[in-house]
């Protein structure tokens, strides 16, 4: 084990992807509509350069079959992490944890962007504990109804 701290730090942020796509005669008003987002990550570790690369994915679907969505989005977020003195079980650990708990404000603050531009009120999603996610103990999808404010 490493005698100094383990320390990660972010170089960047990126937009891979992003589809957002309106409901035709859908009102802009959204009461009590129910979205479930789907989330997944990849991190990769470059051991040439001491970076890891970052993938997180979101995607808006139906809270049910019955719900009729204002919209749908999928967005593919990346972030470039420097990353010295860590040894094999803190890399996992922040390739599964911290990496993407850093990165995940951005890819918040990218869909209440977006969404606001797009005529709706912005959407914020739910916040995501990435280490009780990558115990398995977490959701992998989350449902949150918003209301027009």
């Amino acid at each position: 084990m490493n005698q100094y701290a383990a320390e990660i730090q972010l170089r960047g942020t990126f937009i891979d992807e992003i589809t957002f796509r309106r409901t035709p005669g859908f009102s802009r008003e959204l009461n009590n509509v129910s979205f479930a987002f789907a989330l997944s990550d990849d991190s990769e570790y470059h051991e040439d350069t001491g970076q890891i690369v970052t993938k997180l994915v979101i995607e808006a679907k139906k809270g049910s079959e019955s719900d009729e969505l204002p919209f749908t989005f999928r967005i593919v977020m990346g972030g470039v992490f420097h990353v010295e003195n860590a040894d094999p079980q803190h890399l996992e650990l922040m390739k599964k944890v911290n990496c993407p708990a850093i990165l995940f404000p951005f890819l918040r603050e990218a869909i209440a962007s977006i969404t606001r531009k797009a005529g709706f009120p912005p959407l914020y999603i739910p916040v995501i504990n990435f280490a009780g996610r990558s115990s398995g103990n977490g959701p992998k999808e989350k449902q949150q109804k918003i209301k027009d404010e």
